[in-house]
Order: C-alpha cells, then structure tokens, then sequence
C-alpha cells in the first residue's frame, strides 16, 4: 500500500499491455483528495517495527481509505 507497490503493479500492468484503473488505497481518502498518485502522502506505512500505536494509526488510514472506497462504488459501478 505504498509507492513501490504501486510502482511493482504499474510496471505489471505495462508488461501486460493491459489497462485497468490503478490507485493507492489512501487515494481513496476524501481528506487526501489533493494528492495526485502516487503521492508520498498517500503510503500506507508498514507499521511491524514500530509501536502499537503505530498499528492503530495504520488501522485509521485504512479504515478512513475503505469508507472513501465503498462511498465511491455506487458512481464506480454504473460507469
């Protein structure tokens, strides 16, 4: 969920010649919606070697991410 992830699945997607949409799960944040991909403020951080907290911030993001994403699929899916 972060850019080199992004940059590993866009290189994927050139060598396939294929063209699906590409996001960073954060780009689906509305607080983030000024941030153009792939943005830095758009990783998520792997939280493993920090603190617990780290683990809760982490969870926010995601959580704020996937809220943006399923208020996003009803205009998504009638494209």
């Amino acid at each position: 969920m972060d850019r080199a992830n992004f940059d590993d699945l866009a290189a994927m997607i050139t060598r396939a010649d294929a063209s699906p949409e590409l996001r960073m799960m954060r780009s689906f944040d509305p607080s983030l919606a000024g941030l153009d991909l792939p943005d830095a403020g758009l990783d998520v951080p792997d939280p493993y070697y920090g603190e617990s907290a780290d683990f809760v911030e982490v969870l926010r993001m995601i959580e704020q991410a996937a809220d943006g994403l399923i208020d996003s699929l009803p205009d998504r899916l009638t494209r």
